[in-house]
């Protein structure tokens, strides 16, 4: 169920970009049709398509990236509890906030190296772009449309394109500027290798009360979790696997599915292993997530498992 959600969500977008660069007016209500049911999904279970988010190509980052942070917003919105009708405002606006980045030279958003100044600046353009392109449409709401012109903002006032700080800027914005810098962190782009979760998440804390609000960072902590779900994990005593569930009241101890022993042989029969239940490892040793490893690890490749 998830997965049909989250591909029709994406199918919608597709068609949004094939009218951006076909010059034509965006389709916003066929892409709020499918923002439905994704924000159903999530209030239901947040995991299954926060799942999804952790297995996205890197060939199609650029349209993965809007679905990842819509599905990223929507889960930080029910979590701080926002009504359904926010939600999807929220959701609309996460996957509308770097539409117009296909308005910006494709060879310019690919470079495998940091951009100039003189570039930076066409880059940010995008933003302007996007918010044009919402308000000819008119089907968006005006907090999804302070979404989209805030989501580069930043608390300490070093953002763009207006240097707002602080509570200046909206609630939505806040929300996006987190989940915008997440999914690119942990994800694989032209001019950057991505960190693991664990280690986002240590950046985005060491980041509080400068690039982002303090207490929104905090919470987004408590829905993504430090290792979320598709991450591959080595526990204390030599195992290894990938997350499939957490609990949150213990984010530290979640439900591991066991793909390998300490001898690093990939397992035939593989098996679900929740560590809350269960303390102690294979050595008898206190148990715990030593470390998470990048996609690829071992040859485990999450997406085989899941999808």
């Amino acid at each position: 169920m998830a997965k049909h959600t989250y591909d029709g969500m994406q199918n919608a977008y597709d068609k949004l970009i094939v009218d951006v660069a076909t010059n034509k007016k965006i389709n916003i209500p066929q892409l709020k049709q499918a923002i439905v049911p994704m924000v159903d999904s999530v209030i239901r279970n947040p995991d299954a398509l926060i799942l999804l988010t952790r297995l996205k190509s890197i060939d199609a980052y650029a349209y993965l990236h809007a679905m990842s942070c819509a599905v990223l917003a929507v889960a930080m919105g029910r979590h701080i509890g926002l009504p359904k009708t926010m939600l999807q405002e929220l959701a609309l606006g996460a996957a509308l906030f770097d539409i117009g980045r296909a308005r910006i030279n494709h060879e310019l958003l690919t470079r495998p190296r940091r951009l100039s100044d003189d570039e930076m600046v066409e880059v940010r353009k995008h933003v302007d772009y996007a918010v044009e392109m919402v308000k000819r449409n008119g089907h968006i709401s005006a907090s999804a449309v302070h979404m989209i012109e805030t989501h580069h903002e930043r608390h300490d006032g070093s953002g763009y394109p207006e240097g707002l700080k602080g509570e200046e800027i909206p609630l939505f914005g806040r929300i996006a500027g987190i989940v915008d810098c997440y999914d690119a962190i942990t994800t694989t782009r032209p001019h950057a290798k991505p960190v693991s979760p664990d280690e986002a998440i240590r950046l985005l804390y060491q980041w509080r009360d400068i690039d982002f609000q303090g207490a929104i960072i905090e919470q987004f902590i408590q829905v993504i979790g430090i290792y979320p779900v598709g991450t591959i994990v080595q526990l204390s005593d030599g195992r290894v696997g990938i997350v499939v569930a957490q609990h949150l009241e213990a984010r530290l101890r979640p439900v591991v599915m066991v793909l390998m022993e300490s001898d690093k042989q990939l397992l035939d029969d593989y098996y679900e292993f929740d560590m809350r239940k269960h303390t102690s490892g294979h050595n008898g040793q206190a148990l715990s997530i030593s470390h998470s490893l990048s996609p690829g690890s071992y040859g485990i490749d999450p997406a085989e498992y899941f999808i």
